[in-house]
């Protein structure tokens, strides 16, 4: 019988699970994204600010993985750590598409979609979009804006025009006011949020 060492296969696991969860991190959209562990339960509900609220079950997201036995005799747990980079991609690839089917269920029960397929993306089109959000605000008054996510050849069509975006007087007049409304619905929100003792 062959000895087993169980205490260092649990510490190689864990570091195997830490390196994936590390480069799974470094995708821009999935690190913007709160991370809740839930340890019970098949399901999840949330609520929006809107009152829109939903109770979701999880989905399954996996990545499979195969050693042939010659190669694990032969590089030992360098066998498993060499495939993290294939694995992150594969995991990353499905939470990435999760995220974008559960944001389009979402803004079409609620209303929340600005219709850009045939329009090239603009500060009004942009505008439109963050009309239809709800933003917060730092403890000095700075806005939290979302983040716009674009496919790389959508940013390389709109990436030169967007200096002069921000330099144009009338869209800078624009975006203050959406800016200054947003600030004020933000204040009515957090005034009518109940206080817990």
């Amino acid at each position: 019988m062959l000895p087993d060492y169980p205490s260092i296969k649990k510490k190689i696991e864990k570091k195997f699970i830490e390196a994936i969860k590390n480069e799974i991190r470094k995708d821009p959209l999935l690190s913007a994204i709160r991370v809740h562990q839930v340890l019970e339960g098949n399901a999840l509900t949330s609520s929006s600010i809107d009152g829109y609220s939903e109770s979701v079950k999880f989905e399954l997201i996996s990545a499979n993985l195969e050693i042939p036995k010659e190669e694990l005799i032969n590089k030992g747990p360098d066998a498993y750590f060499s495939r993290v980079t294939e694995l992150a991609s594969e995991i990353k690839n499905q939470e990435s598409e999760l995220v974008f089917k559960k944001m389009n269920e979402v803004t079409k029960k609620t209303g929340h979609v600005v219709n850009a397929k045939s329009k090239p993306l603009s500060p009004e089109l942009i505008h439109s979009a963050l009309e239809k959000m709800a933003i917060d605000f730092d403890e000095f008054g700075n806005p939290i804006m979302p983040s716009l996510v674009l496919h790389p050849d959508q940013f390389e069509k709109i990436k030169d025009e967007i200096p002069k975006w921000k330099s144009d007087p009338e869209v800078r007049k624009k975006y203050r006011e959406l800016i200054e409304k947003k600030r004020r619905e933000w204040r009515d929100r957090e005034n009518r949020r109940k206080l817990v003792d």
